[in-house]
């Protein structure tokens, strides 16, 4: 049976690998803090976030603490963005030989994931 995924160019991930990475970047996020939670008496406070804007869109969370006793001030955060590829970052990109398959007439088809 022919596979309904869309191909795309060598190096452009595909949105469900995007949400693979973003649900192990998250739960790595909830080890590290658990971790580091053990040796508290404070508890991180989660703060999460979203962007959505025109240049690009994104989510996060910020895990805090604050006055512990291993920690005076301490945070554990991720981030993660999605904007439209530009031809500055195209450039950059394929001048530190990360970026092969896309031609630069084709960048703006395209969006970043970091």
């Amino acid at each position: 049976a022919m596979s309904s995924r869309k191909t795309l160019p060598a190096g452009v991930p595909t949105s469900e690998c995007i949400e693979e990475f973003k649900e192990w970047i998250f739960g790595l996020q909830d080890t590290i803090v658990a971790g580091l939670q053990e040796c508290e008496e404070e508890k991180f406070i989660k703060h999460p976030w979203t962007k959505d804007a025109e240049t690009g869109k994104g989510n996060g969370s910020a895990c805090i603490i604050e006055n512990g006793k291993t920690f005076e001030k301490a945070g554990v955060n991720v981030t993660q963005l999605t904007f439209p590829l530009n031809i500055g970052v195209y450039k950059t990109m394929v001048d530190q030989n990360h970026l092969k398959s896309i031609k630069e007439t084709d960048v703006n088809k395209f969006n970043m994931f970091a």
